[in-house]
């Protein structure tokens, strides 16, 4: 891999962030996942690619990685929601997520996911990462040139009964998008 480009995720989180991050540093990237990136520190960068500047980013570095690390919609809603219960956080609808929310998030995905790809049409360093995919680090390996043996899955959360009714919830939202 060329150590000189960077590597930008640009993903909501909950796209396997923490797994990125674990695969990049097993591989002796420097890599931070964090929501406040350190441009000047670090050669990867892996959570919340959602509240960057990616037009500012490429421009800086045209030259380096831009990935859109996804997943499927429910999935991921529910993951948030998950998340939000789990680490009892209002920003992801704890104690009760509502349609509102949820239905934000879905239209915010929607609209960041349009421009990103309109923005990155021409570029030859703009990758869609599905990691719902059954080999998906072997294709981020592939990308950068990296080996997936050493690289585990992490945040798997048990599941708990009041997440039927987030299921629920999101695929409400979901169904009315015809998501």
């Amino acid at each position: 891999m060329n150590t000189d480009k960077k590597i930008f995720f640009l993903g909501y989180n909950k796209t396997a962030t923490c797994t990125i991050y674990q695969l990049l540093t097993a591989n002796g990237i420097k890599c931070q996942h964090n929501s406040k990136w350190d441009i000047d520190k670090y050669q990867a960068f892996c959570d919340c690619g959602d509240l960057q500047d990616y037009k500012k980013l490429h421009k800086m570095y045209p030259d380096a990685y831009f990935i859109l690390n996804t997943r499927n919609t429910n999935k991921w809603l529910l993951s948030r929601l998950k998340h939000g219960f789990t680490y009892k956080q209002r920003d992801f609808g704890y104690p009760r997520p509502t349609f509102d929310i949820v239905e934000k998030w879905l239209l915010a995905r929607l609209e960041y996911y349009k421009e990103l790809k309109e923005y990155f049409k021409e570029s030859n360093n703009f990758y869609i990462l599905d990691i719902d995919k059954f080999n998906w680090k072997t294709n981020l390996a592939n990308i950068l040139n990296l080996k997936t043996d050493n690289a585990k899955d992490s945040h798997i959360s048990p599941y708990n009964e009041i997440f039927e009714e987030y299921k629920i919830l999101v695929e409400t939202v979901c169904e009315l998008y015809k998501i």
